[in-house]
């Protein structure tokens, strides 16, 4: 079997987040045609090392030991394929280049980086400016040094041809293992009010959209709010302060015991790039979601059959108060399995990686 190496920010750290599963995702489908070799990148480093960095475009924590590492793995194993799965580590994809050319980079985009910090400047403030031309110049490194350039979707395809002027080989769509537990769902009972939940880290895109929903929607309907994510528990007493129908739960062990409680899902989502994790969640626990266009990008689906498309208050109210909740929605199971689940996409990788060679 051929090696490959394959390098990522450390998705074994424990955190767990949309970035990590899909990083996660990305390992195990290669796994099937390829001994891998790893370098794990780790941003567990001081403000000032992030700083100095960012300042000077370089990739996150690429310093002398890496290069070294990287170096050693690529002469000892013959390596003659890599695997970079961040748009932000062209200044790795050009080392790489440099030290063999006839080496094949792959880079995997979780989303166009440069969009999502032009997205976090509007909601976070200008602090977050500092990051523009380091996701700039990094994509673009990226792009020119890749062989082979994966999106997660026809949105950032068109949006990397419109700030880089390139398109990308592969759409591969965000995809995530089977975790549904059919008898997990036979044993929870009903709710005593409609139960909806929202699933999201304390992630600026996350944040404002509950905060809309919790201000907009939720005064006018006769619901139970469920928050789950990693760090939203910082949030806990804000939010419950505003409604007697919140509780906030943050990081919970067992996150399809929430799904199987909830009659359903939502996702006010009004900014991102990429796909949204959660979205490919809730469908593969077989819920019905209220969600924006921007929950749903990139997603080949329905609407009206996975739950319904709401852009607006009156649209999440409407649906709602119409109370035709699908608890167990075997269309958006269905979605799941056909469309997003590992298995579905890993034939598409494999003829890829063969077309590649």
């Amino acid at each position: 079997m051929k090696k490959i190496l394959f390098i990522s920010k450390n998705y074994k750290d424990g955190i767990i987040n949309g970035g990590n599963e899909v990083t996660r995702r990305n390992f195990e489908i290669l796994s099937n045609f390829f001994d891998i070799e790893e370098v794990l990148l780790d941003y567990k480093v001081s403000i000032l090392k992030k700083f100095k960095d960012t300042l000077f475009l370089n990739s996150l924590s690429f310093d002398k030991e890496i290069k070294f590492k990287i170096f050693r793995l690529i002469k000892e194993n013959n390596i003659k394929e890599v695997w970079i799965d961040n748009s932000l580590y062209g200044t790795i994809a050009k080392f790489i280049k440099k030290l063999d050319s006839t080496i094949k980079i792959i880079t995997f985009f979780h989303n166009i980086e440069y969009l999502y910090f032009k997205d976090k400047i509007k909601v976070e403030g200008i602090q977050n400016s500092i990051m523009l031309p380091y996701s700039y110049i990094n994509e673009k490194r990226s792009l020119k040094y890749s062989d082979k350039i994966i999106v997660l979707n026809s949105r950032d395809n068109d949006t990397l041809k419109k700030i880089y002027s390139k398109k990308a080989d592969l759409i591969l769509p965000l995809t995530l293992k089977d975790k549904y537990n059919e008898e997990k769902i036979k044993i929870v009972g009903n709710n005593k009010k409609p139960r909806a939940l929202f699933v999201g880290s304390n992630f600026f895109a996350n944040v404002e959209g509950i905060k809309w929903f919790i201000d907009n929607v939720l005064p006018e309907v006769d619901i139970e709010l469920i928050i789950v994510g990693s760090g939203m528990n910082t949030l806990k007493e804000e939010l419950e302060n505003k409604s007697s129908k919140i509780k906030v739960l943050g990081f919970v062990d067992d996150i399809g015991l929430e799904y199987a409680k909830a009659d359903f899902v939502i996702a006010p989502i009004f900014k991102g790039s990429g796909m949204k994790t959660k979205t490919t969640e809730a469908l593969m626990y077989g819920k019905t979601i209220f969600g924006t266009t921007e929950a749903f990008e990139g997603f080949e689906l329905e609407y009206f059959r996975v739950g319904a498309l709401c852009n607006n208050q009156n649209e999440f109210i409407n649906v709602i108060k119409e109370n035709k909740f699908n608890r167990n929605n075997e269309y958006s199971r269905y979605i799941y399995l056909s469309k997003y689940s590992n298995e579905s996409v890993t034939l598409k990788l494999a003829l890829s990686l063969k077309r590649s060679e």
